[in-house]
């Protein structure tokens, strides 16, 4: 029942062992792509969330443009809104969805020194796990990954219009306004203002949309199954372990992670670890979107090696240890259940789907 997800794991993670080119084979990487895009976008009965999103479409559908910002975020109501007149129900949104968070995912491992290994590594959960479920925070993840891939192309209007936008279909990501004046050319007083003033913003922003109220009482004031993850620190050390390698000297550290907001996710994610074992819901969803520093340093580890046999080796073994992350979650998580067995909407009679 669970055998679509192993093919699909097994052959990212092949890819990765077999070539560990730093530019990929271009027909082979959109096949990916266009795999991925479907086998999230198209999934059906899959996810913890499924029928809270299902939820969210059936009251939309009934209402107009202006109604549907009553049930989600504004960008992705009327995404949601859209999907509805055009009858596509829930597979409009969440193949939408699966399109910009893997638009930002490819991207992001573009940048990395083994694109494949990189991909490989968010497979497991970022893509399988989260992807498949939080609609909302995958496209807030594929915008923010965007932006963390062209961050030093990117000036700091750019930066902030992004972060806005990805706010629009998951109010959670305003927090990375904070990280957009990080390398700005200005002394560190003017660049710890203009973090202060952002985050400000971000606060008013949370505050203003009554988010900061549900946040607050759902993952941390509320003693409930909602504030308590049991596999939060798992996900959180899918972040802190590699980040650790901050600790390893100025060569590895410049090797693993190149861009200064990518060390800086590095040290949010080890901050992140206490954090779990008190409010572990929280520290697991602020985990999602650090999962660059996962896919930098995993993809450059190999790199590290001179002789080539080794390099060979060490990619053998990462590219394994995808696989096994994805049987352990399969096997023991307690939300697992949801997304078993695998559904797609491609190979559903018409009258099973909700549209």
């Amino acid at each position: 029942m669970t055998w679509p997800y192993y093919l699909v794991m097994a052959a990212i993670a092949l890819m990765a062992v077999l070539f560990p080119r730093k530019r990929p084979n271009a027909v082979a990487w959109a096949v990916a792509f266009v795999v991925l895009v479907v086998f999230v976008g198209l999934r059906h009965k899959v996810g913890m969330d499924w029928n809270n999103y299902l939820v969210i479409t059936d009251r939309i559908h009934d209402g107009g443009a202006m109604q549907a910002l009553d049930f989600a975020e504004p960008g992705f109501a009327l995404l949601t809104w859209l999907s509805t007149r055009a009858g596509w129900g829930i597979y409009g949104v969440n193949l939408a969805s699966a399109i910009v968070f893997c638009l930002g995912l490819f991207r992001l491992c573009l940048r990395t020194e083994t694109p494949w290994l990189g991909l490989a590594m968010a497979t497991p959960f970022l893509v399988m796990v989260v992807a498949m479920s939080a609609s909302r925070q995958a496209i807030a993840i594929g915008i923010l990954f965007w932006l963390v891939a062209q961050w030093k192309e990117y000036p700091l209007h750019w930066r902030v219009g992004l972060i806005l936008l990805a706010t629009s279909f998951h109010y959670s990501a305003c927090f990375f306004l904070c990280f957009s004046p990080l390398d700005l050319d200005a002394r560190p007083a003017v660049k710890v203002g203009i973090a202060v003033v952002l985050g400000l913003a971000a606060l008013w922003v949370l505050e203003s949309t009554g988010s900061a109220e549900y946040y607050v009482a759902s993952y941390v004031s509320e003693k409930s199954e909602l504030t308590y993850s049991p596999g939060a620190v798992q996900h959180v050390l899918l972040n802190a372990a590699p980040a650790l390698l901050l600790l390893a000297g100025r060569r590895v550290r410049e090797r693993l992670f190149p861009t200064i907001v990518v060390r800086r996710f590095a040290l949010l994610a080890l901050l992140l670890v206490p954090t779990a074992f008190f409010f572990s819901t929280a520290a697991g969803r602020v985990s999602f979107y650090l999962f660059p520093v996962s896919i930098y340093a995993v993809a450059a580890v190999p790199t590290l090696f001179a002789h080539p046999r080794v390099r060979a080796i060490v990619r053998m073994a990462l590219a394994c240890g995808t696989v096994f992350l994805l049987w352990f979650w399969l096997t023991y998580a307690n939300s697992a259940l949801a997304y078993i067995p695998y559904g797609n909407a491609l190979f559903m009679e018409s009258g099973q789907l909700h549209l």
